[in-house]
């Protein structure tokens, strides 16, 4: 999991950061598999240049979360979606199963 602010000027990541504080001002984004990463990326490329101040979370889910955790939707990431204020889900793979 990492922390983008995209409420300042450089985004700044630091893996394993937790939820504390987190909730209204708080976007979970799930990149996905496949081209998701990318398209991610460009997202909060455009957040950057908005007037928010919102806290981008960056959690496992889909392929990657099965190689990182064994579960495609991981309960931390499942409970950050949800104390979230809005969710920025990408591609998934369509046949996780045989993508591994």
């Amino acid at each position: 999991m990492s922390d983008i602010d995209v409420g300042s000027t450089a985004s700044s990541t630091s893996a394993g950061a937790g939820l504390a504080g987190a909730g209204a001002d708080t976007v979970a984004c799930l990149p996905g598999d496949g081209i998701g990463p990318e398209v991610l990326d460009e997202a909060v490329r455009v957040l950057q240049h908005l007037p928010l101040d919102v806290q981008l979370v960056v959690l496992p889910f889909g392929g990657a979360a099965i190689d990182e955790t064994g579960d495609p939707l991981p309960p931390e990431t499942l409970a950050a979606c949800r104390s979230a204020r809005a969710v920025l889900i990408q591609r998934r793979a369509q046949n996780v199963e045989n993508a591994h």
